[in-house]
């Protein structure tokens, strides 16, 4: 199971810092702490270490890609998490959520759910 820690209400889902882990890490190996300090670059140079074979990860790229503008690398990440297993998360507050949903939730926020198709043709 991944934990999902995010800086508002993860009932809320807005586009927050976040860090996801996977239980027993260390929140410094999440970028959890460049993130709530919003050190969007050195959280996103941790996060690209892990982002390939991890899905929180990809997660919480694509908001530091949304808070830094790259809103094409972050349609197309949050595309991936579509297209792999749905795996659960579960949030700070405890609630148990899907990795699908997440990453719905924010495409639906980022206003770009009919934009996910034709990221990767642009």
């Amino acid at each position: 199971m991944k934990i999902l820690f995010a800086a508002a209400a993860i009932a809320a889902l807005s586009i927050s810092p976040a860090a996801a882990q996977e239980r027993g890490y260390e929140p410094s190996e999440t970028a959890f702490a460049e993130m709530m300090a919003g050190d969007y670059d050195a959280a996103e140079r941790k996060l690209l270490e892990t982002a390939r074979t991890d899905v929180g990860a990809r997660i919480n790229l694509a908001q530091i890609f949304v808070k830094k503008g790259k809103t094409r690398e972050a349609l197309v990440l949050l595309r991936s998490v579509k297209e792999n297993d749905d795996i659960v998360l579960e949030g700070v507050d405890g609630d148990i959520l899907s990795s699908h949903k997440v990453a719905d939730i924010l495409l639906l926020r980022m206003g770009a759910r009919d934009a996910m198709a034709s990221a990767e043709t642009r």
